[in-house]
């Protein structure tokens, strides 16, 4: 019996790290879902691009603008149109008072997606 206890605890433990494991990468996941998406074909990095920028509805400007609304005062550090998850979203990454902010616009109707605290 105490063989067999000895033998469940280094399982228990496998199965606890795949559990957190599990929650740590369905976190990096989007959560929100953009009005446009990229076909789930792979492409090559210039075709995506190419495909992102056929794709969005609105320019990065527009995006901008609207990404302002949230942070009007942070100085732009970078932006992007990409696709997370699928989204086709332009991202945006702002310097406000000394912390670095993402804003994600929706590429398609230029809806605010996420806004949150940069954890790089």
């Amino acid at each position: 019996m105490k063989k067999a206890i000895k033998s469940v605890g280094p399982i228990l433990a496998i199965l606890a790290i795949s559990a957190a494991l599990s929650n740590i990468s369905q976190a990096d996941q989007s959560t929100y879902r953009s009005s446009i998406q990229l076909p789930a074909a792979e492409r090559s990095d210039r075709e995506e691009e190419t495909a992102l920028r056929r794709l969005a509805r609105i320019s990065m400007s527009q995006a901008l603008a609207v990404a302002r609304t949230v942070v009007p005062d942070g100085r732009l550090l970078e932006s992007e149109l990409d696709s997370e998850d699928g989204n086709i979203v332009y991202e945006f990454e702002f310097l406000v008072q000394g912390e670095e902010r993402v804003v994600v616009v929706d590429a398609g109707n230029g809806k605010i997606l996420a806004s949150y605290p940069d954890r790089d």
